[in-house]
Parts: structure tokens; sequence; C-alpha cells
């Protein structure tokens, strides 16, 4: 059985652009990345409730719904429709990654556009009782930059393109306050830095929010902080967030040169700040490959674990691993016992 699993892990850290799989006993091909059927695939969001998770992805436009049990064999649901009518605030989708809370016996989501009128990233709400139907919210966008702490123009470092205000998630629950980190970016910066930040603010409702000093601010290194995330782990703080080596700037490991991929720092109780480490790239590439590179974490079955997808030819979700930290802050990740599933009872 351990020959078995030492092949299927050196077949995955080898394979980037096809499936990857492993032959199970009764001659099954065994798939070990999620793809949905005649469906594009971007940023996914994972939520585990009583042992059953809950895959949610871009999809052109819509979000795509499939559910698991053991990564294995996936049950796909119908979208959540996010195409609002001409000249609404979604008009062209809901294409920027969002999150998913549960409140009370209820759930949140909060989804992202680029609105028609000055082309800013806004967010709106979906409501939910099971999951599976979803209802926007009829005073959407909820969620915009305030244009005082964080930047809501678009920035001359990004070609004019849009405004860096995307990927919120919810990090801790804390005194009937939800906090919540973004892709944002600081509205003064120079030729030191792109005004890369990790946006903090908070929310009781999800529908008014307060905005709060960023987490981190990250623009010497890179050009955007995309799908951040906050934790916790043995005695560790720490914040994740995405980016490759683009717009003039390059992102050195000491073991990688030209990384696109997420990146982590821990936070220091001396110095009160977050801090890099020599090899601060927790999973990702040399070479500026976005191959497993956009990565998030969550907490299920007592673990924390990190979720991605793979951009190749075809993308899709790959099998998650688990996340440990050793004792001087680094980040390992490890093989989630799940994958046993791929074996097969028999194996």
């Amino acid at each position: 059985m351990k020959n078995i699993l030492h092949r299927i892990r050196m077949q995955c850290s080898r394979v980037n652009t096809a499936v990857c799989a492993a032959q199970g006993q009764n001659g099954g091909t065994l798939i070990m990345l999620f793809r949905p059927k005649e469906k594009e695939m971007w940023d996914t969001t994972l939520y585990e409730e009583n042992g059953t998770y809950h895959l949610f992805y871009l999809r052109q436009g819509n979000i795509g719904h499939a559910t698991t049990r053991d990564f294995v064999t996936f049950e796909e649901h119908e979208d959540i429709c996010g195409f609002g009518g001409e000249g609404r605030w979604n008009q062209t989708g809901v294409p920027l990654t969002g999150c998913l809370q549960k409140v009370g016996e209820s759930y949140k989501m909060l989804l992202g556009s680029i609105e028609p009128k000055e082309h800013k990233q806004v967010y709106g709400l979906y409501e939910s009782c099971d999951l599976y139907n979803w209802t926007e919210y009829e005073n959407n966008p909820v969620l915009m930059s305030d244009g005082i702490i964080y930047a809501k123009t678009v920035s001359p470092r990004d070609g004019n393109m849009f405004t860096a205000w995307r990927d919120p998630l919810v990090y801790e629950e804390k005194d009937g306050w939800y906090y919540i980190c973004m892709c944002a970016r600081t509205p003064r910066f120079d030729h030191s830095t792109t005004g890369a930040l990790v946006a903090n603010l908070r929310t009781r409702d999800f529908k008014s929010f307060e905005y709060l000093p960023p987490l981190d601010n990250v623009g010497d290194k890179v050009k955007y902080a995309e799908c951040p995330d906050c934790f916790t782990l043995d005695g560790h703080r720490y914040i994740t967030f995405l980016d490759h080596s683009w717009g003039g700037t390059r992102v050195h490991t000491s073991t990688r040169s030209d990384t696109a991929g997420t990146y982590y720092k821990v936070y220091n109780e001396n110095t009160r700040r977050f801090e890099w480490l020599p090899d601060c790239l927790l999973i990702g590439a040399s070479g500026d490959r976005q191959c497993s590179w956009a990565a998030r974490s969550t907490m299920a079955e007592g673990k924390r674990l990190l979720y991605h997808h793979i951009t190749a030819k075809r993308v899709g979700f790959a099998f998650p691993k688990e996340v440990k930290a050793d004792s001087d802050g680094s980040l390992s990740l490890m093989y989630f016992d799940k994958m046993d599933n791929l074996l097969g009872e028999s194996a």
C-alpha cells in the first residue's frame, strides 16, 4: 500500500497539464482532480459541514457548485446565477472570487463583479438556507472600497485596468463581528511599491462594513495580494496571498526564482508585524509558472487544509493538503489522509 501511495504522490508532483489518476483494484480509473463536466473553472471556495464538502467555483460569470464526501466522487449541482439585468452592478456576472460564511442557521456569500459605470470592483450579498438555493440581496452591491484607507480608483501601475478590491474571506468571528481580509491597494504609493495591501474590515450583518487598518502592506514584493487568508496554527499567526512575477515585480525565494504561487508571512510578536521567511512560497513554482498556485485554507475535521485550483490547459481542483507549522514558524504541506480513498476498499 505504501508503494502505491508513493507512486500516486510522485505522479502528482510531475503532472501539471493532465489528469492525475491511479489504477484501482477493479481496473477503474480514480481521478485525483475534479474537473466539471462541460464547465469552466477558476478560483474556488471549499466549505465543510457534517462531513460533506461543498466546492464553489468561478464559472464564466456564474458560480459552479459540487459536493463530495471523499474527494474521489463529486456530485454537480445547478450554478448560482450571477448575471443581473442591463445596467445593474452585476450585468457581467460575478467573475471575482467570493467567500462563504454560516451566520446562525443561514449562509452568506459575498460575490464580486465589475460594475458597468466606473468599472470598479464591487461585491454583492447572496443568501441561502440550505447551500443549494441562493437569493440575491435586493440592495446590492453592499461592499465597495472606501477611497480613504483603500483605493477606489485605478492605478497607473496597473495599466489603468481596474481597481484592486476583491477576494474577501472571513478569517475570524469575535464578539458578534465577522472579520474579513481582502485584496486591496493603498491610495498612496510611489515607485518603491505597488501599493498592494491585505485589507482588513469587519461586519455584523454582511450588509454594512467597518474599514480597519490593513493587516499588511506587501507592495514592496508583489503586484497584488490576491485571495488572501489569515489564520493561527500552533501558536503562530499567518497571512497568505497569491501573486506571480509580473508588472516588473520579481519575487525570489531561497530556493526559487521568478516565483508564482501562494506566499505566506508569519507574525512577529516583538516587531508586531508580519514578516517574510527566507522560503516564503507555500505552493507554486519558479519561472512564473502558474500551475498549482491559487490556494486558500479552511478548517475541516480538526485539520487546517490547503485547497487550490490548478491552472493548465484544462483547469481543475486538486486534492487538498494538510498544513503544518514547524517550530520556527515555517509552514509545510502534508499528506491528507482522505487520499487513501483513491486506493479503494480492497487496496
